[in-house]
C-alpha cells in the first residue's frame, strides 16, 4: 500500500483524496501485536504534525517515545526492520521505516542548534544497527554515515 503524507495526515493510495482511516481502511481484528502497531502510527504521525508547525523539539520528544515503544514490542526475531509488518499483523508499518531514517534526519538537523541532540542521534544510530543488524544495506549504512557525522561534531575525532 501507498499512503501519501499530506499535511500530516495519510491520504489513500486509491486516489480518492481522502484520508485512508477514513476510506479503503480495513480494520483488522484486533489483537495485542495489532493495537501495539496502531499505538505506534499515532506516535509517528503526532511527530509528524509537530514538525509541520516547527515543534520540532517536542516532535523528537514523541518520536523518541515511539523509539522506545518500538524497541520494548520487538522481540529477538526481528533483525530487519523491513519485517517488521509481519510481527505486528500486517499492520501499516511500512511507515516505521520511513520514519526511522527521517527520525535520524532530523536529529541532526536538532544538533545544529544543540549538540545534545548529536549526542541522541549517536545513540539511536548504534541502537538501530544493534537492533536491525539484517536490514537493507544502504540504511545500515545511512546510520553509520550519521553515527560518524555526529562523532565529528562533537569533536570525537579518532
Amino acid at each position: 500500500m501507498n499512503t501519501i503524507l499530506v499535511d500530516g495526515k495519510y491520504i489513500c493510495h486509491c486516489g480518492s483524496g481522502k484520508k485512508y482511516k477514513e476510506c479503503c481502511y480495513q480494520p483488522r481484528p484486533s489483537s495485542p501485536l495489532t493495537e501495539k502497531g496502531d499505538e505506534l502510527i499515532e506516535l509517528l504521525d503526532t511527530g509528524y504534525l509537530l514538525l509541520e508547525t516547527k515543534k520540532e523539539k517536542k516532535a523528537l520528544d514523541i518520536w523518541f517515545q515511539l523509539w522506545e515503544e518500538l524497541k520494548l514490542a520487538l522481540g529477538p526475531e526481528c533483525q530487519n526492520i523491513s519485517n517488521m509488518y509481519l510481527m505486528f499483523d500486517g499492520c501499516d508499518l511500512e511507515l516505521i521505516y520511513d520514519w526511522c531514517q527521517r527520525f535520524e534526519m532530523e536529529l541532526g538537523n536538532a544538533g545544529r542548534k544543540d549538540k545534545n541532540y548529536y549526542h541522541k542521534r549517536i545513540s539511536y544510530c548504534k541502537e538501530f544497527c544493534s537492533i536491525f543488524p539484517n536490514s537493507d544495506e544502504l540504511i545500515i549504512h545511512n546510520m553509520r554515515r550519521a553515527l560518524a557525522e555526529s562523532q565529528f561534531a562533537i569533536g570525537n575525532i579518532a
